[in-house]
């Protein structure tokens, strides 16, 4: 009898299984189908489809001939900080950045953990965010440990990291984040609301720390000058919004009078006895070259031809 397994379609699995796999097996330094089985709760096939993409991308060896699989790397480094200094882990962090598979908050990470880039504090806001930095995370193993030290730019951070693992675990990863952050977004005077899920900031980094606001203004003076500084500050920033929706409201109306002059035209023609179905079929014709127009025109005789439409 002909086995027909191989017809069947490769179980997918996502990348947060992915990378929830590879902290598995780096931390407890074990592999194996039914141990990833056990561990995640998944089913026999998704686990062994993720075993062998953990076999491909390098982090345990082939299974050896009692089916044992050895790991080839480690959750992180002995010290307490990650080891970036070696060429291959600049190299690995380097690809990541330059693979196109990143984002403000994953480059956040690189900045403070490592050096490399600059350090913006911008956070994952959303399940897509979340998904990069976890992807960087497992193809930079030696990074996860030192998580915990993003706590040190701003609230946000401060505020997410402690919650990363029940994040990655959640359903719906972006409704757990903006839980999260929503307070802070209330108490920080650079964030400003513009609506449901909209927003803008001022400023090219996040280093807002309610703590030590709150710290010294407990013991401050009313201080108009710091008040009058920090309207102005909103002020500007609420200005300049108007300028953009502004010129987006004239660019509408603008649009608005061709269509309705399009329309106008078309009605002329229509009233003269013309085909406005054909005079809008004509002019998309008109724009294009006349060798590409006669090239795709024979094409279709030669087909019209064969089923014999003509």
């Amino acid at each position: 009898m002909i086995s027909t397994e191989c017809d069947a379609p490769p179980v997918a699995y996502s990348n947060e299984e992915f990378s929830k796999a590879v902290q598995i097996v780096t931390q407890n330094q074990k592999c194996s189908t039914s141990y990833i089985q056990r561990q995640m709760g998944i089913g026999y096939n998704r686990a062994a489809r993720i075993v062998e993409q953990l076999q491909a991308d390098g982090y345990v060896s082939a299974a050896d001939h009692v089916g044992r699989r050895e790991i080839l790397t480690t959750s992180g480094p002995t010290s307490n900080a990650p080891d970036t200094s070696s060429e291959s882990t600049q190299m690995t962090i380097q690809d990541w950045l330059e693979s196109g598979d990143t984002g403000a908050s994953v480059r956040a990470i690189v900045a403070h953990l490592t050096g490399i880039g600059e350090s913006t504090g911008i956070y994952p806001s959303d399940a897509a965010d979340f998904g990069r930095c976890e992807r960087m995370l497992a193809t930079v193993p030696g990074l996860r440990p030192e998580l915990h030290r993003m706590t040190e730019i701003n609230d946000y951070w401060a505020a997410l990291v402690p919650q990363w693992d029940a994040i990655r675990g959640s359903s719906d990863q972006t409704a757990m984040i903006k839980t999260i952050v929503q307070p802070i977004e209330e108490r920080d005077p650079g964030h400003i609301p513009l609506g449901e899920d909209a927003h803008m900031r001022t400023g090219s980094k996040i280093t807002f720390k309610a703590s030590g606001v709150k710290a010294k203004r407990n013991h401050m003076k009313p201080d108009p000058e710091f008040d009058a500084a920090r309207d102005k500050v909103n002020s500007v920033a609420a200005e300049e919004l108007r300028q953009f929706i502004e010129r987006f409201e004239r660019l509408e109306a603008e649009k608005k009078d061709i269509t309705d002059g399009q329309k106008e035209v078309m009605a002329e023609a229509k009233g003269r006895g013309y085909d406005t179905k054909v005079l809008r079929k004509i002019m998309p014709i008109r724009k294009r070259d006349a060798n590409d127009l006669a090239e795709e025109q024979a094409v279709m005789d030669l087909y019209m031809s064969a089923l014999g439409m003509v």
